[in-house]
């Protein structure tokens, strides 16, 4: 095997020689100035602490629910279906068609722009979201300027970070968080977003049953054949199942396996990672002056 140049072995020996100087420099400056050291890291944990008693706490609520699935006569649909197709009545076969797509609808919704904003409406959240906007004593903006009076969209979008939706794909529970300065009042939002899901998607069913079952009615009054009108039929009873389904259940989209409670201890900040954050950045800017007022030393 061949051996490497004679040359090399004494430069790369240098090489590591002067490595470990430098370490033993930088240990011998750190430790010198350790009572430099000790005091800034004291002072940057100081005011990480008091900072973290200063900032606005935030406390979040979690509401867990669990899609609904409202799959009603799904089998007898089919055989109904069957029949219409083949008389050319396929459109009425399409009413009666399975609805588990409601729970990719519900948790769409739950954090769809179209329900922040009408919840933000609903609630008069406006003032609350752009508090230092509003005048409270004349109960108006401060400003009449329309620029600086906050839209539905930009208090959607300043709502859309209060608030987060995360779906377990394994479970299929659904947990909506809201943070907020107001305990209370987070709670009180996390459980009134889902009852208006609900609600939403409850009267839509309604609407949408009702709509079928009167065209349905109409087309079995359209035809004289029996086995058309039996599949009519057969789906006018799966439309009133739904109703009868829609109108009797609260809960019709989303289930809530665990409600939203006031959290007594805010979720930020937390005084003693804020402190341990100061005790980091205080000993790496203290180390960097240090070495900073000893580069010729690091160098030599």
């Amino acid at each position: 095997m061949d051996q490497p140049p004679a040359a090399f072995a004494p430069a790369a020996s240098s090489e590591r020689a002067r490595d470990e100087i430098t370490l033993t420099a930088a240990l011998r400056i750190v430790w010198r100035t350790k009572g430099t050291t000790f005091a800034i890291t004291v002072l940057f944990a100081i005011v990480a602490g008091l900072a973290s008693l200063v900032v606005t706490p935030r406390y979040q609520v979690t509401v867990v629910v669990l899609p609904a699935s409202n799959d009603i006569g799904s089998s007898r649909g089919g055989g109904a279906s069957s029949i219409l197709s083949q008389v050319g009545l396929g459109s009425i076969a399409g009413l009666s068609s399975s609805d588990s797509g409601r729970k990719v609808e519900a948790v769409a919704l739950l954090q769809s722009e179209s329900l922040t904003q009408r919840f933000i409406a609903a609630n008069n959240l406006l003032p609350v979201l752009f508090a230092s906007r509003w005048d409270p004593v004349r109960r108006s903006w401060k400003s009449n300027d329309p620029a600086d009076i906050p839209t539905l969209w930009a208090a959607s979008q300043r709502f859309g970070k209060i608030r987060s939706v995360d779906e377990n794909r394994t479970s299929g529970l659904v947990t909506l968080r809201i943070s907020w300065r107001d305990p209370t009042i987070a709670t009180k939002w996390a459980n009134d977003l889902i009852a208006m899901t609900n609600e939403y998607l409850r009267n839509k069913a309604i609407q949408e049953s009702d709509r079928n079952v009167a065209y349905l009615n109409e087309q079995a009054l359209k035809t004289n054949e029996v086995q058309v009108r039996q599949a009519i039929y057969s789906l006018l009873e799966e439309e009133f199942k739904k109703l009868m389904l829609a109108r009797g259940n609260e809960e019709y989209a989303l289930r809530v396996v665990d409600p939203a409670f006031a959290p007594d201890k805010p979720s930020y900040p937390d005084p003693v990672i804020w402190v341990l954050i100061g005790v980091v950045l205080g000993f790496f800017v203290a180390v960097m002056i240090a070495f900073a007022r000893s580069r010729g030393e690091l160098n030599n």
